[in-house]
């Protein structure tokens, strides 16, 4: 075992050492040894190893009278191994000849693996005595990374600009209810106007809207950003418990509703409120599931967003022509660009019901002729499936999917047989929504992990070992998002936004994302997973903690674990004395979110353990298919 906080004398030594140890064994036959250990024999490959390392120092010096003799070099057409490394010395030098199977490594990447030994030598030359965990082999390519100017115009200036050059245009259709640009700037300086007289609010504070989906969450949000206040966007279909701590915690002093938003809209006074419109106030607060078992406020800059509209316009050539559906629930953070966005530069956003109705959808993107429609993969694949042809999305130009792993082979046909761009789309809450963008090409329709490709303008991804140093190009990693992008931090949460916006000793401020990836030659990032217990069910983010820890607050419950299988939740529960399941679900369901409510809930005597003492989640799973689920008998 390698301590990677001792120095390279200290390898070398310990290095010294095994081998030393080894030495007693070296006469042991190698087959004997495969044999004793009955490994499963592979003609592809070695029995007991895939990598070698050899150092040969002899020197041979023959003399064949006047004949001069020199080495003679050849290349190997045939790997035994996956790797060998050759080292041989002489005349004070150290040669390496790497010899490598062809089938599994590319020319390109055996080049790097060779520049990176030569780097990581160097350094150890230079300074021996620093800890193993600071020699760095990896070249920072800060050349992968795209640049625009930032934005100098707040979101406010760049909309009122709008309204002077299309004031007639179409801003907003939900459904029969269509909304000029002039209209839809006169409504909310009615609201905005409204909640500074009748409610004193000030630039800062915050406000909050617990609206159903519709032209009037638009007016709200517009509303609230003119009178210099940061929104704060709740879903209707909350629980009240939840609604409760979100309105606490984030100390919102107003929440606009259906009923006190019809005395805004008939607000006389619709003058312009003179407010700082600093780029670097807050825009919006979103809350996400938190570790604790309370949901978690991410606050972000009216910057941040505006650089994320900026690259939304641009790669998807947003404009005049351009109708954007808003399907997404205006709670979640993806809403807030399919809003803005189109507001900035004349385009029309057409907005669905709360309620997911798949065919209602494809309904509105066919006679409403929408051009760009972004959503999580599995609602538009519901769609596609109420649609017996696709005639109903001739007029989409783009689909930007993300907030699930995207499954190619699922939009397959679609793409093949439309003219529509497909994008594969990447980003945390904390980043503000969306740091990375790939474009689907013909050749990755039968792709099995498509790439979530390369940083917005202005933001920075990086792949980080485990000692948070750049990890080789092709090795797995943690993502760390760095740039304009990044959130303030938690809401009164200083804490935990320490915890997870860092400052990395050569890249910035960085936000771990608790996500693993790998970066690919051409500089795209291939998302692998997570690290922790975070997922996502129907694209929205998921803290299992967060459900474990509500159940836990049952007396009746000793011991709680929510696992995942085939995409949905289950719970396992150990009682201290009678409960009935429904009363678990039902209080869950007071304080959850609906879809972080296990689907079954599984009876457990006694938590199985692993052989070092943590919980075997593997045994737990496999009670699903031994132990007869609960639903309203006691435990």
């Amino acid at each position: 075992m390698i301590d990677f906080d001792r120095d390279f004398y200290t390898l070398l030594r310990q290095i010294k050492e095994t081998f030393l140890e080894a030495y007693k064994h070296q006469n042991y036959p190698f087959e004997k040894l495969v044999n004793e250990l009955n490994i499963p024999r592979d003609i592809s490959r070695s029995p007991l190893f895939d990598y070698v390392i050899t150092l040969n120092t002899e020197q041979h010096h023959l003399e064949l009278g006047e004949l001069e003799v020199s080495h003679f070099g050849f290349d190997f057409n045939m790997a035994q191994f996956d790797m060998s490394f050759n080292f041989s010395s002489f005349d004070n030098l150290l040669i390496l000849n790497l010899n490598y199977n062809k089938d599994l490594f590319k020319s390109t990447t055996i080049q790097r693996v060779l520049e990176n030994i030569k780097r990581l030598m160097k350094n150890v030359l230079q300074i021996p005595k620093q800890p193993l965990k600071n020699l760095s082999f990896v070249e920072q390519d800060t050349q992968r990374f795209r640049t625009n100017s930032l934005p100098k115009s707040s979101i406010l200036d760049l909309f009122e600009a709008q309204v002077s050059k299309t004031p007639n245009n179409n801003a907003i259709t939900f459904y029969n209810t269509n909304l000029s640009y002039k209209e839809l700037d006169r409504l909310s300086s009615r609201v905005a106007n409204y909640l500074r007289e009748k409610h004193a609010i000030q630039e800062g504070d915050v406000v909050s809207f617990l609206l159903e989906r519709s032209e009037l969450s638009v007016i709200s949000l517009l509303a609230i950003l003119k009178v210099g206040a940061t929104f704060l966007p709740l879903s209707s279909t909350l629980p009240k418990d939840r609604i409760k701590y979100i309105l606490q915690d984030s100390q919102s002093k107003f929440m606009i509703t259906k009923e006190n938003l019809k005395a805004a809209l008939k607000y006389k006074n619709t003058q312009k409120i003179q407010i700082s419109k600093a780029l670097n106030q807050l825009a919006y607060i979103i809350y996400t599931s938190g570790t604790t078992g309370h949901p978690k406020g991410v606050a972000v800059s009216q910057k941040s967003l505006l650089n994320l509209c900026h690259w939304y316009i641009e790669d998807f050539e947003i404009n005049v022509k351009t109708k954007s559906l808003l399907m997404i629930p205006t709670s979640f953070d993806a809403s807030i660009k399919n809003i803005v966005a189109p507001l900035l530069v004349g385009g029309s956003v057409t907005i669905s019901k709360e309620q997911f109705d798949a065919f209602d959808i494809k309904t509105i993107i066919e006679e409403q002729k929408v051009t760009l429609v972004n959503c999580v993969p599995s609602a538009f694949k519901a769609i596609l499936d109420v649609s017996k042809t696709y005639q109903a999305f001739k007029s989409l130009k783009y689909l930007a999917l993300g907030g699930e792993p995207l499954d190619i082979a699922l939009f397959r046909k679609f793409y093949l047989q439309s003219n529509c761009q497909l994008f594969n789309i990447y980003g945390p809450t904390e980043a503000c929504d969306i740091s990375t963008v790939y474009e689907v090409q013909e050749e990755d329709m039968y792709r099995k992990n498509i790439p979530i490709g390369k940083a917005i303008p202005n933001v920075q991804i990086y792949v980080l070992d485990g000692f948070d140093a750049l990890a080789p190009i092709g090795v797995p990693g943690q993502l760390v998002i760095a740039g304009v992008g990044l959130a303030k931090g938690y809401v009164h949460n200083p804490e935990l936004s320490n915890e997870s916006f860092v400052e990395h000793e050569t890249l910035g401020r960085i936000y771990k994302t608790g996500d693993l990836a790998k970066l690919l030659d051409n500089g795209e990032i291939v998302y692998l997973g997570r690290d922790d217990d975070q997922i996502k069910i129907r694209g929205n983010r998921v803290e299992l903690s967060e459900i474990e820890h509500k159940i836990l607050e049952l007396k009746e419950i000793e011991s709680s674990f929510v696992l995942v299988k085939n995409n949905t939740l289950s719970a396992y529960i150990k009682p201290v004395q009678k409960v009935k399941t429904k009363m678990v679900k039902e209080y869950l369901e007071n304080t959850l979110p609906s879809y972080m409510i296990p689907i079954e809930f599984i009876k457990i005597k006694s938590v199985p353990l692993t052989a070092n003492g943590k919980v075997d989640k593997k045994s737990l799973l496999s009670l699903q298919t031994k132990v007869k689920k609960e639903s309203t008998k006691n435990l």
